[in-house]
Order: C-alpha cells, then structure tokens, then sequence
C-alpha cells in the first residue's frame, strides 16, 4: 500500500509538471552516488561501500522554493561473517520532501534538499528471506554548474536514515552517500 502511495506521489508530480515544461520550474536529474552504510553488520556482511544510482523528480512552486520525489537503490552481495555462506540485500528508497535553490554565482547553483524517506528492504541468506519497510528522514545538499541548454552538472551530498528492528536486533538503513549528478530543466 505505501509503494502505491509514493508511485501516485510521483505520478502526480509528473502530470502536474507538464504544463510547466518550458518554463524552468520542472528538474529531472540522475545521480551516481557511493553510499557508506550506517550498519556496522551490513558492513560486515557486504563491505563498506554501496553504489546508490538515484532519480529525482523537482518541481518549482514559489520563488526558489521546490518539492521533489525520488527513487534510489543499493542492491549488495556479500558472505555472512562466522559461516561464509551467500547474502544478498537489496534495498530500495522512496523519498518525498522540499528544498531551496540558491544561484551563487554566475551558472553556479545551490541546492538543499530535506525530506523523508520510505525503504523497502529484503535480505536473503542460509535459505531464508526477510523482508519489510522502514520510515525515515534524509537532508542533500549539490553544487550544480549550467552547462547550457538547460543541462546542469555537478555533485551531491547527503545522509539518509531509517531504523528497523528484526528479530529483536535493531538495524540501521542508509547512511552517508556523495556523487555526481547530471539534470536537466524543462
């Protein structure tokens, strides 16, 4: 039920852009980011760093004030630690939230991102998979350059968190991520 109230978040967010188009008030960017994870045992199990490609969505609405949507993913392999046996985690981020754009100089752009986010996680080892969702929060910050034609280049920051419980072990999502992002506005 919840990944269909993020889908009709971004679907709704898409539909409305579109009268926008060609008015500088609608972002679509791609980021590929490298996420250290929070987890002291997901790193144990799948090591200290996660490629975390990201897709968001940024809608204008009030002078350099936005609202966006995003989708990110971390899909791992890895060993548990005392058997050695296969382990595989996929994790995948649903983010909703505001932000703040500021031209700094010339085609050098700011932009703060904070908001909330939704993972779906599953992890599957020794012939068993857990699956379940966790709710969180996550702040971003990018320097983007314009590049021309309304493309934009640049890198990204951030730190994304949800806490889980399994088991009676609680676990820790996300963590710190950094990247390049590449967007572009209609």
């Amino acid at each position: 039920m919840k990944h269909v109230a993020c889908f009709c978040a971004v679907m709704l967010m898409i539909f409305a852009a579109f009268p926008l188009a060609g008015q500088g008030r609608f972002m679509v960017s791609i980021s590929g980011n490298v996420m250290a994870p929070a987890d002291g045992n997901y790193k144990n199990v799948y090591g200290g760093t996660a490629i975390f490609p990201e897709l968001k969505l940024s809608l204008k609405v009030v002078n350099d004030l936005y609202i966006w949507a995003g989708y990110g993913l971390v899909s791992k392999s890895g060993e548990t630690v005392e058997l050695g046996l296969e382990a595989t985690s996929t994790q995948n981020y649903f983010s909703l939230g505001g932000g703040y754009n500021a031209v700094l100089s010339g085609n050098l752009e700011l932009f703060l991102d904070l908001g909330a986010v939704f993972v779906s996680y599953s992890e599957e080892t020794m012939g068993e998979k857990i699956s379940d969702n966790a709710v969180g929060f996550r702040i971003d910050g990018s320097l983007l350059y314009t590049l021309g034609g309304g493309l934009l280049g640049g890198v990204n920051i951030g730190y994304m968190y949800a806490t889980d419980t399994i088991y009676g072990l609680k676990i820790k999502i996300g963590g710190f991520k950094g990247g390049l992002t590449l967007a572009i506005r209609l």
